[in-house]
């Protein structure tokens, strides 16, 4: 049913979300241990975090629509 599968979409996401929190959470541990400055990230790299941020956001107001 179309319930089933908004549920399992948002079971999916939940999922999805608790891994990026992994690779985050594990790469800020690596940048913390190793002594990894920003200034030493690739240039491509800042531009990418400014995407992720913006997607992000995105989807956060699209989630508060979708709970509405």
């Amino acid at each position: 049913t179309p319930q089933q599968k908004v549920n399992r979409g948002i079971m999916q996401i939940n999922k999805m979300l608790g891994e990026m929190e992994k690779v985050v959470n594990n790469n800020i541990k690596l940048k913390t241990e190793m002594g990894v400055q920003s200034n030493h990230f690739w240039k491509s790299t800042g531009k990418r975090f400014s995407k992720i941020n913006e997607r992000m956001i995105r989807i956060a107001n699209r989630l508060k629509e979708l709970s509405q």
